[in-house]
């Protein structure tokens, strides 16, 4: 995300699969004047934004109800953020930022470096170059994976309140990014512009 007139906003979208691949990749323009590019995080800087091709938040949006389905789960550090700068609702997310929340200071949440270093044992964030969307995903998605795997999350249970306290398993995270494409939108959020939340109706 980069810092707008109007706040945050939207200025690159990874999507990875369950493998970790790279499904999705795009920068996005705002329809406003950047005000700080915000670089060291976002890794996005003017030239960027010049010179590669962008899409608008809006063709960002209908791509991404091609490629997810109301069955879909996204995995992510700080999802609450990603889907408030996409305006974009969903009800199946795991965030690690929140599945590792302690008890005692439920607000006090883990940096996804930290995060990845303790679990996986990878360094990342690195970059001179700012952070990179694709690598933060991964990270996000091994992390999760890991826990899941292992057992040692008892938040895990409770990843979906409909699962009423049954444990994830192992093939959950085999569903990423496989969930059928939902074409039928029971609100036709796109063609009232963003901002809308966007409801799903099972394929």
């Amino acid at each position: 995300m980069s810092w707008t007139v109007n706040a945050h906003e939207c200025t690159r979208v990874t999507v990875v699969n369950e493998s970790g691949l790279t499904v999705y990749d795009y920068l996005v323009k705002p329809l406003v004047p950047i005000v700080d590019y915000m670089t060291e995080f976002s890794g996005i800087d003017e030239a960027a934004l010049r010179e590669c091709a962008t899409k608008s938040l809006v063709e960002v949006q209908q791509d991404l109800m091609e490629l997810l389905s109301a069955d879909s789960i996204l995995i992510g550090h700080g999802l609450h953020c990603d889907l408030k700068a996409l305006k974009l609702f969903h009800n199946r997310i795991v965030d690690s930022s929140i599945h590792f929340a302690t008890s005692l200071v439920p607000l006090l949440r883990k940096k996804l470096v930290d995060l990845s270093m303790d679990h996986l044992g990878w360094l990342i964030q690195k970059s001179p170059t700012g952070h990179n969307s694709a690598e933060d995903a991964r990270a996000s998605l091994e992390v999760i994976r890991h826990v899941v795997e292992s057992k040692q999350c008892a938040a895990c249970s409770r990843l979906d309140s409909s699962q009423k306290g049954k444990p994830i398993a192992p093939a959950t995270i085999s569903q990423i990014s496989k969930g059928r494409t939902c074409r039928r939108i029971v609100s036709s959020a796109l063609e009232r512009g963003p901002g809308t939340e966007l409801q799903y109706s099972r394929p």
